[in-house]
């Protein structure tokens, strides 16, 4: 059942009571009285197949009518050539012609633009015509519900306007690991710029949450409607609702998914150089432009060369031509499975659901398997008295290596990227491999990604557990008003346990292993992170009518108190262990206290804590459904600041003028619906720490001076324990504030069919927290940050969305939406230059770079060249002379020197400019097609690390595309790269060469779904049965040649790629 269904059925029923009495009886009597009639049973549904709950029906020209049932069933005995209308708040009225049908299913499509429609937003819901403030809603059904991953933050992207989400750039797609990067209207600070995420009115994660059990999320992106979150706030606050139970039978619907995963290997970054005589030759050359001697001799380069086409699996042993890419990644199969049950009386509501997921991921040892439950219950205890209980658990579980393939780096950037095509990375018996050449670089022996990706055991995974227990009680004194109180709980608790099992290193060539586990030394060691969060919420609603003035206000107190504790423990093998042996037993909590078996064992651990008390208000005043007004407050004491600036006061003013209530406005005309809106406010950002939806806890204790424990040298050379100052205290310490003024227009045209809106804004943040550099004086103690930078965010965003019928059986959409940023910074008290530097008048983290010019490939070009040395003979007194094959760089400010001051900007920082969306779909007899599509624009950047570079280093990757693009006197005048040059960095300094636009256009997913007749469905006891097929991140269009465009930037090597993936899913509802 839609949440439309539900939230229009009241006024559905309300307005057509009077009609569906007398209608009654007019029915009746023209069955009697005329020819031709016939009895209709007809359903209700919505887009989605759910039954819509008391619809009116209405024979056309007449008063006989009738409303849908729970079931969304209706029985009318009208005309046999009459139509119907089928009307309901939410949904677009549909005329449908009986043509002597006496069974009519009729299909009910969303009204984009229904006045009554309700947005959920800080602690109340409004009706969507009546807010003034920026807030967009997400399509939960047709924009989220349609995607194939398990996590919300993913699901977002291209669902808003100013909403920019982009994928983790240290673990990309990795299973557990795979949460996007959001961003609302820019880059507002130096610091952590995510929005505030809430979650059934509690601070928390957005990927903990199951898709499936999500009702409606809310984007609130000016001060109006987030300044009653206050010190929070500032960049932005992102609403989810879960689902609630309903009064009605039970329901029980299973969603399963099954799908197939490959990384996304087809971009310029994944085109390694795998024949290995050819690797070598390249080598040689790279070398040889040095001045230097080669590495491989003729023999070992003829004698791969004449093994290269062997099939024999022994001599592929011998002679490997290995592509890491082809080797290490995978298909992986993943199982999504929801199982929900929804219902309840009068008096109790009730929604119940449980997930399992399992990921073993596209790289080996990247498993993961997370289990879940949500129970939402809400009880009418008496008239005046509810209350409610929700909670929400997971247990996840993670393969201990999972991080080293990916967020840490280490088997990509040390394994595979490290490595080159003469390893055999595994054998067909789990052997691993090391450089069959010994004229390779042995050094690098350890560059295997899949020995690296095994150093631990498997069967102690990484385990996470959670817990969110929220228990509500709300009481109505009288009409109009409520009290409700609320205490949620939120408990996270990660424990990770390593027990290192390095593995043989194999020589294939001789058949023998080079490096054994004897030679290592085993340790144990584990982790235990332990988070809790706790708030209370005590809130005070009103709403009064006074003639045309409709009065709404709440009034509220909250408490928040956080708490991070951190345990670890580490041994090494026992000492009276031969080499390579080593203790099996596991580090069971503080094990390693145990005196008879602490063999080199370390323990250590911490606890910080934080709290805040706020009180808030909110006022809301619509006249005649015309004028609107709304004020919001917020006051937060934290204990991250002094007591003399512990407190924060977050004010915002919106007002909103519906145009079309107006008595001039012509409804007849293009547009039925127009309003302005306008509001200013101020917001601010605690970012000094503490639980922010991430477990974020440094910082806490900037305000403070703080000591920990050391060791002090004495003049006999005795070494005695103690402590000592850790920082220096910064009492003057506080918010980051943002104060955003904004600008909109809503409106509808067409009969409600076309909706949209366009949005201007400013956001400028004050008082932003950096460190700054200090006297070396001050020694090693740390420097607390300070107020010290102002940033703007200027830009403007428009959405429109279109809902139409096309005859009576086709119903289509088609969503899109656009939004421009410019972010400047105002104030800095000291620039940071750097290739991402920071400076006024700039944006955040531009790109400040060489002016590359062009690369010398000819005879007249070196004659340039000394052009410009003959008139500046300094020129080149800083960086290298170019020579044939080189880039030559440009003397930006014209003093006759090449240095590190001719770098010059290059980009509008970190951030696209740019971002859109759109969303479109379609509906025909049971079938139903969809696509989301979203891309950036105007983002640039540079690439210039361990794989695409034109400066190969011995034993390591090399990537084809520039080996074969590379200048040498045979290709001189085609040449798109340097010439390779080993060990020599000239052509590397990060110039307009090496960047790139990482603008792209995705095809985020499609997807063809089809439902099964109810007349057939039921015959197998099941309301609603489909069947889907859907395709995400299937096709993506960018210039960018690195792994990803949302990935990557400068030097860094990234650690996993996006995701394709292929889902087979199914919708069971009894």
């Amino acid at each position: 059942m839609s949440a439309l269904a539900l939230a229009g059925a009241c006024i559905c029923s309300t307005s057509i009571f009077a009609a569906t009495r007398s209608a009654t009886g007019s029915a009746i009597a023209e069955s009697t009285s005329q020819q031709g009639t016939i009895t209709v049973k007809g359903k209700v549904i919505d887009q989605n197949g759910a039954p819509v709950i008391q619809a009116s029906v209405l024979q056309k020209g007449t008063t006989s009518g009738t409303v849908t049932d729970l079931d969304g069933n209706f029985v009318l005995t009208v005309d046999g050539n009459a139509t119907l209308e089928v009307s309901c708040i939410g949904y677009l009225t549909q005329a449908v012609v009986v043509n002597n049908r006496d069974n009519i299913l009729i299909t009910l499509a969303e009204d984009a633009m229904s006045l009554e429609e309700t947005v959920v937003v800080g602690y109340a819901t409004q009706k969507k015509a009546n807010l003034t403030g920026a807030v967009s809603t997400v399509n939960v059904e047709k924009d989220i519900n349609r995607r194939s991953t398990n996590t919300i933050s993913n699901l977002l992207a291209g669902a808003a306007p100013g909403l920019v989400a982009t994928a983790n750039n240290s673990s990309g797609s990795r299973p557990g690991a795979n949460s996007a990067a959001l961003k609302i209207r820019g880059t507002g600070t130096t610091n952590d710029a995510s929005p505030l995420v809430v979650v059934d009115g509690n601070v928390s994660s957005m990927d903990d949450v199951n898709p499936a059990d999500v009702e409606n999320i809310s984007i609130l992106k000016d001060a109006a409607s987030s300044a009653i979150y206050g010190s929070r706030a500032a960049n932005g606050v992102i609403l989810i609702t879960t689902k609630k139970g309903k009064s009605g039978a039970p329901t029980v619907t299973y969603n399963g998914k099954y799908s197939l995963e490959r990384a996304n290997t087809d971009a310029d970054y994944f085109n390694i150089e795998s024949n290995y005589a050819t690797y070598m030759e390249y080598m040689n050359d790279a070398r040889s432009n040095r001045g230097l001697s080669p590495y491989f001799s003729q023999g070992k380069i003829d004698e791969w060369r004449s093994h290269e086409n062997d099939t024999d699996p022994k001599s592929k042993l011998r002679w490997p031509n290995t592509d890491w890419t082809k080797v290490y990644f995978r298909t992986a199969h993943v199982q999504d499975h929801t199982i929900s049950l929804q219902g309840g009386t009068d008096n109790v509501r009730y929604y119940v659901s449980g997930n399992f997921y399992k990921n073993p991921g596209v790289i080996k040892w990247t498993d993961y398997l997370k289990y879940s439950f949500r129970s939402n219950i809400e009880v009418d205890v008496t008239k005046f008295l509810s209350m409610g209980l929700n909670i929400s658990a997971f247990r996840s579980e993670m393969d201990p290596n999972s991080g080293v393939a990916s967020t840490d780096g280490d088997a990509i950037s040390w394994g595979a990227a490290a490595g080159s095509p003469g390893i055999v990375l595994i054998s067909p018996d789990g052997r691993y491999g090391e450089y069959n050449n010994p004229e390779d670089n042995t050094g690098q022996r350890n560059a295997n990604a899949f020995r690296r990706m095994n150093f631990y055991k498997h069967d102690i995974p990484n385990v996470t557990m959670g817990a969110i227990p929220r228990f509500s009680v709300k009481v109505t004194p009288f009409k109009g008003f409520e009290i409700e109180g609320t205490y949620t709980y939120n408990y996270k608790d990660t424990e990770i346990e390593q027990v290192l099992q390095d593995m043989d290193l194999w020589n294939f060539y001789p058949e023998e292993p080079v490096r054994t586990l004897k030679t290592v030394a085993v340790y144990n060691r584990k982790w235990w992170y332990k988070y809790s969060y706790q708030t209370a919420d005590l809130v005070a609603r009103f709403n009064k009518e006074i003639g045309e003035l409709r009065l709404n206000a709440i009034a509220g107190t909250s408490g928040e108190y956080w708490q991070y504790r951190f345990n670890a423990a580490r041994k090494y093998n026992d000492e009276s262990l031969a080499p390579g042996e080593h203790n099996d037993y596991r580090l069971i909590e503080w094990d390693v206290m145990n005196t008879s078996r602490n063999f080199n064992a370390n323990i250590r651990g911490n606890r910080q804590e934080w709290a805040m008390r706020s009180y808030f208000a909110r006022l809301n005043l619509n006249w005649a459904d015309k004028y609107l007004f709304e004020a919001n407050f917020r006051a937060d004491g934290s204990s991250k600041f002094s007591p003399e600036h512990r407190w924060g006061y977050f004010p915002s003013f919106s007002v909103g003028w519906l145009i079309s209530e107006e008595s001039f406005f012509n409804q007849d005309g293009l547009f039925n619906f127009l309003k302005f809106r306008a509001s200013w406010g101020s917001l601010g950002n605690n970012v000094l720490g503490g639980y922010d939806g991430t477990w974020n806890w440094s910082g806490l204790y900037e305000w403070q001076t703080v000591f920990g424990a050391a060791n002090y040298v004495l003049n006999n050379g005795t070494t005695i324990g103690g402590m000592s100052q850790n920082n220096i205290a910064n009492n003057k310490i506080t918010w980051e504030r943002t104060t955003v003024t904004n600008i909109g227009v809503d409106f509808g045209a067409f009969d409600g069919r076309l909706t949209g809106n366009v949005e201007v804004y400013d956001k400028l943040t004050d008082g932003i927290l950096l460190s700054l550099p200090a006297s070396l004086t001050i020694g090693t103690v740390g420097v607390p940050k300070q107020n010290a930078a102002i940033v703007d965010n200027k830009g403007f965003e428009v959405q429109l969305r279109w809902n139409d019928k096309i005859g009576e059986d086709v119903t289509y959409w088609i969503s899109a939406n656009a939004a421009y940023n410019k972010n400047t910074v105002v104030d800095f008290a000291t620039p940071s230059v750097g290739t991402y530097s920071i400076k006024e008048g700039e944006p955040i983290n531009y790109l400040y770079i060489y002016e590359a010019e062009r690369i010398l490939k000819t005879a007249d070009d070196i004659a340039y060249r000394d052009q410009i040395i003959a008139a500046d003979p300094n020129m080149f007194s800083s960086l290298q002379k170019p020579e044939l094959g080189d880039i030559l760089y440009k003397d930006m400010n014209g003093d006759g020197v090449l240095n590190a001051d001719d770098r010059v900007k290059k980009s509008n920082g970190n951030q696209p400019s740019w971002s859109y969306g759109l969303s479109l779909g379609a509906e025909w007899k049971g079938f139903d097609l969809s696509m989301i599509i979203n891309g950036v624009a105007n983002w640039k950047d540079v690439l210039c690390d361990v794989v695409w570079r034109s400066t190969p280093a011995w034993g390591f990757t090399l990537n084809r595309t520039i080996a074969q693009g590379a200048w040498t006197a045979e290709n001189a005048e085609t040449a798109t790269f340097p010439r390779l040059l080993m060990g020599d960095g000239r052509n590397e300094q990060l110039s307009t060469f090496w960047m790139y636009d990482r603008s792209y256009l995705r095809l985020r997913n499609v997807q063809l779904g089809y439902t099964l007749p109810q007349t057939l469905s039921r015959k197998f006891f099941v309301s609603r049965l489909r069947f889907y097929l859907s395709l995400d991140n299937a096709l993506t269009i960018t210039k960018w040649p690195g792994m990803d465009p949302e990935l990557a930037q400068g030097r860094a090597i990234q650690n996993h790629p996006i995701n394709k993936v292929t889902t087979f899913g199914v919708t069971i509802t009894l």
